[in-house]
């Protein structure tokens, strides 16, 4: 009798060592496509942002000349000791390439002011194109993509305490999320900014902010079938968040299509993408207005270079 239930006693155990074993394996297997995934996902947008910054280089034609730069920033870091200690250990390029300190973003505007390039806004940058009269200064616009916590916690006092007008890109679907390393501002840090009249607000689409097959959803054939439903979506979310309907739309990594272009042009917005260029009084406003990354390289190779 003691032997049967020695018996059955010890076959359990087997049988729960076995499933234990399974399951075991089982977390393994999932931990791993769990990594493989987000692996893929870390080349992908390591790829999108090298292809975002290749393009750093000044036409010869455009430097030292008269007209508007459009500068496109994303993250102002406070400089501090884990700012340093973060950018030291971690290969996340939102910390390198996509950041600049403070101290940077306040150089940026010192030299601005001493080589006398006047900030203004986009709406008073596309009324001069519009008008068709030659621009007969340099002038800059500032804009940030995607719209970090540190636009609002860092960059906007700046701004506002010199009275310099900007643009900001929102991605209407991931307010106060965490994107990529970095967290995105909330919709009650945007109405705060928005309350300012030196602020004005475009879409960055509403949920076509990723790649698929290592290429913008926006520009494959499955983003332009959505793309018209992902822009009502993103002007709906903003009218009802800002009370706001927006005139300026940047296409993530720069990228657009025609059909994409054709379909904003006759709603009457203005779009914008990211190649380095000099906006005159003869660019085309039905064509993606050229906008010029902002990093520390980039900062030595396109813009200084066209300043005066």
């Amino acid at each position: 009798m003691n032997s049967d239930k020695s018996e059955k006693a010890l076959k359990r155990k087997k049988q729960a060592e076995k499933t234990w074993h399974r399951i075991f394996i089982l977390l393994i297997i999932c931990s791993l496509i769990v990594a493989t995934a987000s692996s893929i996902r870390r080349v992908h947008a390591e790829q999108a942002i090298n292809k975002e910054l290749a393009g750093s280089t000044l036409p010869q034609s455009e430097k030292k000349t008269n007209g508007i730069m459009i500068l496109c920033y994303h993250r102002i870091l406070k400089p501090s000791l884990a700012t340093t200690i973060a950018q030291s250990l971690s290969n996340n390029r939102q910390l390198h390439d996509y950041a600049i300190t403070t101290t940077v973003f306040r150089s940026h505007l010192a030299y601005l002011k001493k080589h006398k390039v006047e900030i203004i806004s986009l709406d008073k940058a596309v009324a001069m194109v519009a008008s068709g009269k030659p621009i007969a200064r340099q002038y800059a616009v500032i804009t940030f993509d995607d719209v970090d916590s540190t636009v609002y916690a860092n960059a906007f006092p700046i701004l506002k305490r010199l009275n310099y007008p900007f643009t900001v890109f929102v991605i209407t679907s991931q307010t106060g999320s965490y994107d990529k390393g970095t967290s995105l501002a909330t919709w009650s840090q945007i109405r705060r900014m928005v309350d300012s009249p030196l602020v004005t607000v475009g879409l960055h689409t509403n949920n076509m902010h990723f790649m698929v097959k290592n290429k913008p959803v926006l520009t494959s054939q499955q983003g332009t079938e959505r793309f018209a439903a992902d822009y009502q979506e993103s002007q709906k979310i903003l009218t009802q968040r800002l009370g706001i309907t927006a005139r300026y739309f940047a296409y993530p990594y720069g990228e657009s299509t025609k059909s994409a272009q054709k379909y904003l042009t006759k709603k009457g917005i203005i779009t914008a993408g990211l190649t380095d260029g000099v906006i005159h009084e003869y660019t085309s406003l039905s064509q993606p207005l050229p906008r010029s990354l902002v990093t520390v390289k980039s900062w030595k190779k396109v813009v200084k270079p066209w300043i005066r």
